[in-house]
This record gives structure tokens, C-alpha cells and sequence, in this order.
């Protein structure tokens, strides 16, 4: 018992340290949890927001291990007929490529989004701790991803998605303040 509350703790602590962006390719952050190896249900129960509910032509995932292996991809082109199907590969549902990607999301086609329990599937998206990374509520050997191999730790998990504006950070908004303000003063001592 005292070492899983010790790993518990452990988790939360390094859920703070991964750098999971603000946005994604002009798209902004649906939801965002680490999913660790010793507990179970991190992900939040509506994962995807609104986004299903406006049919959002853009998504985004971006995954970080704890190991520092990183995997993001971009999806594009989605219709209203895209969200709330999964899995009938070589059946009516094609699946779509990604626009863009890095990582073991490289390549991979997506073949569900936001049906059943699952709230993304790919096929054949293997890494070093499963033979396809599936987003799903129905957990694997306690991971929302259905982890077939242990020694992973904790992944943080960001979905990102066009229904969401994409809001400047920040720093960004200082600087552009500073801008305008140097501007006007310039104005006024002229």
C-alpha cells in the first residue's frame, strides 16, 4: 500500500513536468491528462469536448512518455460522418491519414474517433509499449492507451482539436502590449 501511494504521488508530481503545447498546429487544447502505468482512469470522460457535438474538421494527439519518446499527428479534411465511428477496417469507414506527424503516429491511419469506448484508434500504431496505441475507456493493464508491455511509467496525452480558438500565451500578449504602448508614447513626445 505505501508503495503505490508513494508511486501515486510520484505520478502527480511528474504530470506537472511534461511540456504538452498550448496549441496544435492552429488548434486548441481539448483535454489533456497523464495516464500512469499503476493507476486507471485518468482520462477525462469527455475527452473530446464539443468537438464532436460541431463535428470539428481538425484534430490533433500529442503523446509524450516519461522516457522523453515523442509521437504527434494532425488530422484533417474530418466531416460530421468522421466523428462517432471505429473500426471496421476493409469496411465502409476507410479511415483517414494524417496531414501531418512525427513519431510512431507517423504513417498510421486513423480508424475511429469518439465511438463506444474509444475516443481514437489507429491502425497499427505500434511503440515500445503496445502493439497499436489506442485512446480508449475501456483500460488494458491499467492504461487508457491499452499498454501490452509494462516499464512505461506515465504518458502525458494532449487532444487537440478546431473547435477550440487557439489562444496567444501569455508572453506573446505582453509583447505585443509593449509594442503598442511604445508606439503611443512615441506619438505623444513627437
Amino acid at each position: 500500500m505505501k508503495q503505490l501511494l508513494v508511486t501515486s504521488i510520484f505520478c502527480l508530481a511528474i504530470s506537472q513536468s511534461h511540456a504538452i503545447p498550448i496549441s496544435l498546429d492552429g488548434m486548441g487544447l481539448a483535454s489533456r491528462w497523464t495516464d500512469c502505468e499503476v493507476t486507471e482512469g485518468e482520462m477525462p470522460v469527455d475527452a473530446w469536448g464539443i468537438s464532436n457535438d460541431v463535428a470539428a474538421d481538425r484534430i490533433g494527439v500529442f503523446v509524450e512518455f516519461d522516457n522523453g519518446l515523442i509521437s504527434w499527428a494532425v488530422y484533417s479534411g474530418l466531416s460530421v460522418q468522421d466523428w462517432g465511428v471505429c473500426c471496421t477496417l476493409g469496411g465502409s469507414y476507410s479511415g483517414i491519414q494524417p496531414d501531418q506527424a512525427e513519431g510512431f503516429l507517423s504513417g498510421v491511419g486513423m480508424h475511429g474517433l469518439d465511438q463506444n469506448n474509444f475516443v481514437i484508434a489507429w491502425n497499427g500504431a505500434a511503440n515500445p509499449f503496445a502493439e497499436n496505441f489506442d485512446l480508449t475507456y475501456t483500460e488494458k493493464n491499467k492504461s487508457n492507451f491499452r499498454a501490452s508491455k509494462p516499464g512505461w511509467e506515465s504518458v502525458e496525452i494532449g487532444l487537440y482539436s478546431s473547435a477550440y480558438a487557439t489562444i496567444p500565451e501569455p508572453g506573446m500578449l505582453t509583447l505585443l502590449a509593449a509594442g503598442l504602448a511604445g508606439i503611443g508614447v512615441r506619438r505623444f513626445l513627437k
